[in-house]
């Protein structure tokens, strides 16, 4: 994958970070790996997982050493197959064919047998049937050739037996019964976490309107009252002992509600920092949290505020007090099993929504050769550049405009391309941000903002930069969608250099010994610029923190 030689920089040392977490406990996954939601925002995590394995599989090894790696997994797994060995290709090239690697380190005779005929399926699935009286893709073993030759196991079980015993649609009340039922009793209703998403944004078009339909609103978060608040706070802390920023799931409502977290923790009533759990009362607790499932992880461990203050990393606590590193392993066979079960259950199967991806990559060398392996097919698409471009045209000719939360190719988009901004230069001559609203949508958008807030500032509203495009100015604009300028409500944007940010930042960090939350930051009454003015003088916000620190300890030497 020609790709990953233009990955510099921090994308590069993530990439070089699942690699070795990948070659130290065998499997990677987004539970156990902490800088997941880096990768996912910065790379794709799918797209890194691709590009690290194909790393990983380009390591040269000898005649020798490729014999010894042979015979290693043919002695775990009992078979071996050129899908699954991660140096086949090599193997291929340093013997000539794959048959002469394997008789080589092997014998003959053990190369996987040929694969079974549509014919001889179909009657294996009779047999069974007949046999047993029922028959599922969990029960099935040769479930991958069925979905292979059928197209799904649903196509199988009607081509052959002449009916499925899936329910294949649900009804739009049943859908929305099932997503009150949710909301009922989980306290929230998040697209990722609803099992039947597929379902609901094919009924009614977008999760959005599903979420309307059901429970009358989009946002469930957005509501809370003060009190509503401090209570959700007082059960947490009652529940688990201890309560964070990072662990309460509010906590962008409390701080907003309140202006900062430690204000929240005052109404509240609890002290901060507080822990009343002893380190043999956090032992107890993590042991009986693994002897219950098996496995732990340090993003559901509820106890995590006090591994903290216990323990010098969550690795050291668990290899401390469990004796092992944080991995499970299951045999290829298991997670064969796994991977039908949850294909059978949902109808579908992506890295998003099962929960053992490390495994799979461990047993078959890559997701993609997983799913081809167990279910005959892989549910990832790959696209010429030119297919790209024809989808990208037609999607604009169609809509008008082209967005890449709306594009659902954008992450072969950004392969090809290398960003969505060059993509959209190359293909329609165009800055992107030239389709992120109409002319008519942004006096819409500025509307709404003033009778919401009761003034319109171009420093709060975020689509500045495209209103001042299309009017020539912010003055014209606001004139044009209120009907008037008032200097006091429309104020002007006020600019920043890199020293003014640098000092208003340092002075912020002196009087609350902290830098500011995200959600502090572009706070009128704070005074702080905005995280994209950060990024565009400092190119990130990490930077930016750096500088003051050097700053401070630079100011604090002197004294």
């Amino acid at each position: 994958m020609s790709v990953s030689k233009k990955i510099l920089g921090r994308d590069r040392q993530l990439i070089n970070k699942i690699k070795k977490h990948f070659e130290t406990y065998g499997g990677i996954s987004v539970v156990d790996f902490p800088e997941y939601e880096e990768v996912e925002k910065s790379i794709g995590w799918n797209e890194a997982l691709d590009i690290a394995m194909e790393e990983l599989k380009r390591k040269k090894l000898t005649k020798e050493e490729i014999i010894e790696e042979i015979q290693k997994e043919y002695q775990k797994n009992g078979k071996i197959s050129s899908d699954t060995f991660k140096y086949s290709n090599q193997a291929k090239k340093i013997f000539g064919t794959w048959l002469n690697a394997v008789e080589e380190s092997l014998g003959k005779g053990k190369v996987r047998g040929t694969k079974y005929t549509k014919e001889e399926i179909a009657e294996k699935i009779r047999e069974q049937y007949n046999k047993d009286g029922k028959i599922t893709l969990t029960l099935f073993k040769h479930g991958g050739y069925a979905v292979k030759y059928f197209g799904s196991w649903e196509n199988a079980m009607i081509e052959v037996l002449g009916f499925s015993n899936r329910k294949e649609y649900f009804t739009k009340e049943e859908i929305i019964e099932k997503m009150r039922e949710h909301y009922k009793n989980k306290g929230t209703l998040i697209c990722k976490d609803f099992i039947y998403k597929r379902y609901a944004t094919k009924i009614f078009g977008s999760w959005s309107a599903a979420m309307i339909a059901s429970i009358g609103k989009t946002n469930i978060n957005k509501s809370f009252s003060k009190e509503e608040i401090i209570e959700k706070m007082q059960e947490h802390y009652k529940k688990y002992g201890e309560i964070n920023v990072k662990t309460f799931k509010y906590n962008v409502q409390a701080t907003k509600l309140f202006g900062k977290w430690s204000e929240a923790m005052n109404a509240s009533g609890i002290s901060p920092n507080r822990c009343n759990l002893t380190k043999k009362e956090v032992i107890e607790a993590m042991k009986k949290e693994y002897k219950e499932n098996g496995e732990i992880f340090q993003r559901t461990f509820k106890h995590i505020g006090h591994i903290k203050k216990y323990y010098k990393s969550w690795n050291h606590a668990i290899e401390e007090i469990l004796g092992i590193t944080n991995i499970r392993y299951y045999s290829k066979e298991e997670v064969i099993e796994l991977i039908k079960k949850h294909y059978q259950e949902y109808g579908s199967i992506k890295t998003s929504d099962f929960r053992h991806v490390a495994q799979v990559v461990r047993c078959f060398g890559s997701w993609r050769n997983g799913m081809e392996e167990v279910l005959g097919f892989s549910n990832v698409t790959r696209y010429t550049k030119e297919e790209i471009i024809e989808f990208m045209k037609k999607h604009y000719k169609e809509n008008g405009n082209i967005k890449s939360k709306d594009f659902k190719y954008k992450k072969q988009v950004t392969r090809y391309f290398g960003s969505w901004e060059n993509a959209i230069k190359v293909i329609f001559g165009l800055r992107s941000n030239r389709f992120k609203y109409t002319k008519e949508e942004i006096i819409l958008l500025m509307q709404e903002s003033y009778k919401k807030n009761g003034k319109l500032s171009c420093s709060t509203f975020k689509d500045y930069g495209t209103a001042k495009r299309y009017f020539g100015s912010w003055e014209v604009a606001v004139t044009e969608a209120i009907g008037f300028y008032d200097k006091s409500k429309f104020s002007v944007q006020k600019f920043y250099s890199k020293e003014s940010i640098t000092e208003i930042i340092l002075k912020f960090h002196k009087k609350n010994n902290r830098f500011p939350l995200d959600i502090e930051y572009g706070s009128e009454k704070l005074g702080l610029p905005g995280k994209t003015t950060i990024n565009r003088h400092f190119g990130r916000l990490s930077e930016m923190k750096r500088v003051v620190k050097e700053e401070l300890n630079r100011q604090n030497k002197i004294k």
